[in-house]
């Protein structure tokens, strides 16, 4: 054999000790992945099968009303209550915070009332807000117990107004109305 063919039968040899090697490792890293992955799927499976499990029980609906209600119990009068916008008056969500508000407003005669819903200034006479307000009124809570804040488009906006509103708003006490 010339020189030239050695050099080529040793070149192929080293290629495939080192596909042999490479084969080895592969297989090896296949077989690593394929029961991670068997594994985690199952672990996957038995986290549904729970989750499913707890979709037939109240505990995620009671999870979620603990959220919403933990500290929630008010110490004292509130010096406001805070009615926050609804879709629209006449409608079932303006309605009821309108009739909670209402029941609150004759609970604590002495709160004043805000109705925070954004409003244009000139339409306020046509505006939802206006509508509230007559609505509450209707309920029997007297007129001049109402502040209105017409300016926050989002609740953090309203809720800086009513601060601002508020003057001291960490020494008064509000009664917020909004849906849970």
């Amino acid at each position: 054999m010339p020189p030239a063919g050695k050099f080529v039968d040793s070149i192929v040899i080293v290629y495939l000790r080192i596909m042999s090697q490479v084969q080895t490792c592969l297989h090896r890293f296949c077989r690593i992945a394929g029961r991670i992955f068997r594994r985690v799927v199952i672990i996957a499976g038995v986290f549904f099968m729970i989750l499913l499990v707890l979709a037939f029980t109240d505990w995620p609906f009671m999870a979620c009303y603990r959220l919403g209600t933990a500290g929630t119990a008010l110490e004292g009068n509130p010096d406001y209550i805070v009615v926050m916008g609804a879709g629209g008056m006449p409608g079932a969500e303006g309605l009821m915070r309108c009739y909670y508000a209402s029941e609150a407003a004759a609970y604590w005669p002495d709160a004043r009332i805000i109705i925070a819903l954004p409003t244009l200034p000139e339409y306020f006479s046509e505006s939802h807000t206006r509508r509230m307000y007559h609505e509450m009124v209707l309920r029997g809570v007297d007129s001049t117990r109402f502040l209105f804040e017409i300016t926050g488009t989002n609740t953090r906006s309203q809720a800086l107004a009513i601060a601002a509103m508020a003057g001291r708003p960490d020494t008064c006490r509000m009664l917020i109305v909004t849906s849970p």
